[in-house]
């Protein structure tokens, strides 16, 4: 039984739509954080450690995905999870809705073209020239 490795298309597909779709998400992260002005940003404690994983760590990961795609989309990915995992650990339960999700969703598609394109390369270097 062969297993089917993505092609080119498909992974040109996932990395161009996880950078659109980057842009947008950190528009929006941009855009809820400086909302009410520079100036209302005032944060305790626990809320800048949550801070640094939402939505720095997962901003920082969509920025790195435009170069480094799986490590990019590792350190978005890894930032949500730590985010949710701070956030239960804090005692305030886990964040309801999907928002935090919906935005850190171009860091996973970061982490599948980076993982569908090192599939690839892997597969070109098996085949027998």
């Amino acid at each position: 039984m062969s297993r089917q490795v993505e092609t080119p298309g498909v992974i040109t597909a996932f990395r161009w739509t996880a950078r659109l779709t980057s842009i947008l998400s950190l528009g929006a992260m941009s855009a809820a954080v400086m909302g009410d002005g520079p100036g209302a940003l005032k944060l305790s404690g626990s809320e800048i450690l949550l801070f640094a994983f939402f939505p720095l760590g997962v901003g920082a990961g969509m920025l790195l995905g435009w170069w480094r795609e799986r490590l990019g989309g590792l350190l978005g990915v890894g930032s949500l999870g730590g985010f949710y995992i701070l956030h239960g650990l804090l005692g305030d339960g886990f964040p309801l809705g999907s928002a935090f999700v919906t935005l850190s969703t171009p860091a996973l598609l970061f982490l599948a073209a980076g993982t569908l394109a090192l599939k690839h390369q892997l597969s070109l270097r098996k085949s027998p020239c």
